[in-house]
């Protein structure tokens, strides 16, 4: 941790560590890759230290930087489709793409919806697809439950 906070490109170290009261300390990432560089995908810490790698499955896990990858620089509120030749690209099924984000959307990590959309970058026909959004803030500020969940 040391390390961390001494190091980095500018000698003014990768993160921050504040005393928190009864919690340990509070990590703050100062240098972050640019938003718009490509393929980097940033995941944040709270995603360890507020214990949502705990309760997520693998399969959520894997769905969950999938989304990473495709709304990188992207806020909460613009969203994406995602083709089946775009999971066929991350190497998942369908159905293992729709368990991990029925995972993902039971802990509000992301959500949903249809609404009509360019079917690629190339054309302008709009058509109802699925779009999904991440919950980058809920995440952030919210702590993960205790258990993970049982989905049927």
């Amino acid at each position: 941790m040391k390390a961390l906070e001494k190091g980095g490109p500018d000698g003014n170290g990768w993160i921050t560590r504040t005393p928190e009261r009864g919690r340990g300390f509070k990590i703050t990432v100062v240098h972050l890759p640019e938003p718009k560089r490509a393929p980097w995908i940033t995941l944040p810490l709270e995603l360890w230290s507020r214990g949502w790698i705990n309760v997520m499955s693998a399969r959520a896990l894997y769905v969950y930087l999938c989304l990473r990858l495709v709304l990188a620089g992207k806020p909460d509120s613009e969203g994406s489709h995602v083709s089946t030749s775009d999971r066929r690209r991350f190497a998942v099924k369908d159905d293992t793409w729709q368990r991990g984000m029925k995972e993902l959307e039971a802990l509000k990590l992301a959500r949903s919806e249809i609404t009509r959309v360019a079917e690629d970058r190339w054309t302008t026909d709009l058509r109802e697809r699925k779009v999904y959004y991440l919950n980058s803030e809920f995440l952030k500020v919210t702590d993960s439950p205790l258990e993970p969940l049982a989905l049927t």
